[in-house]
């Protein structure tokens, strides 16, 4: 059992004894074996195919778990240069390691690219008004981007890659669509948090627009989006609707999942979105994730 203990650098050698352990009719040493191999990373995973002819379960296991530890690294990347859309690509990579970031930046790409040119410059609160009507226009009504009231709790809706496949959502996918296709068409929109809900805002606070992706697009002013919270039971004081960065948002992505899979009860996944929000805080000095 020496992989166990011992500190050096793992070899072949070492690693294929670790997996042998792994399958060690004593769940202490199996679990103890599996740690080892997922503490080792990338190096696991050239052996994994062929323990995927032994045990295709184990190896799947290990594989997912090696995978998710992997992207600590470009979490500790976001936490110093946030992106939002990079971040729910990323979160998106880790349900499913077979996505293609460039495939999904090209769905965005394809979602903006009739709207060049044709979004109003922010010089008036009637163009600021144009310019929301036509984004929403185009996402909820031509491209029926929504909020998903059937299955509200169900995971995939956090997943970037499910929203854009089902053009269904929480609010804040939904809303990370909405931003991805305004940034690339330099439209003023920003990220809006809610006591348990998430909109945009278009243009500066002074011409008072803005965008509910959830539901179904909808325009709306102050009064009408504090109107709406009240009916909701939220809070409805306007200190309650806060302008959020990349950052912040990135993190209530994060506690979503959490609180997702705390629902369903899967205690790894909810233990790599706590980790991958642990990163985020320890690398800022934020005191607001």
């Amino acid at each position: 059992m020496h992989p166990l203990h011992e500190h050096r650098p793992l070899d072949e050698n070492d690693l294929r004894a670790l997996l042998a352990l792994a399958l060690d009719p004593t769940e202490s040493i199996a679990r103890r074996a599996q740690a080892e191999l997922i503490a080792a990373g990338q190096a696991v995973l050239p052996l994994l195919e062929e323990l995927a002819d032994e045990a295709p379960d184990l190896a799947g296991y290990l594989y997912r778990r090696i995978w998710a530890h992997t992207l600590d690294e470009e979490w500790k990347r976001l936490a110093r240069l946030p992106n939002v859309e990079d971040g729910a690509i990323l979160v998106s990579r880790w349900a499913d390691p077979d996505i293609d970031p460039l495939h999904l930046k090209e769905q965005l790409d394809a979602l903006a690219e009739p709207l060049v040119g044709h979004t109003p410059p922010p010089v008036s609160q009637s163009a600021m008004l144009t310019g929301a009507y036509l984004l929403s226009d185009w996402l909820a009504s031509q491209h029926g981007f929504r909020g998903d009231t059937d299955e509200y709790y169900h995971p995939r809706n956090a997943f970037l890659h499910e929203t854009l496949a089902r053009r269904r959502g929480l609010p804040l996918t939904l809303c990370v669509v909405y931003l991805s296709v305004a940034r690339r068409l330099n439209a003023p929109l920003v990220p809006v948090a809610l006591p348990g809900h998430f909109v945009v805002r278009y243009g500066p606070p002074e011409y008072d627009i803005f965008i509910d992706p959830f539901r179904q697009g909808r325009v709306l002013d102050t009064e009408a989006l504090r109107r709406w919270m009240a009916a909701q039971g939220m809070p409805a004081h306007i200190q309650a609707i806060q302008e959020v960065d990349d950052l912040a948002m990135l993190a209530r992505m994060l506690r979503n999942l959490i609180a997702l899979y705390e629902r369903i009860h899967h205690a790894e996944h909810r233990a790599d979105a706590e980790r991958y929000l642990h990163i985020l805080a320890g690398h800022t000095n934020r005191e607001d994730l």
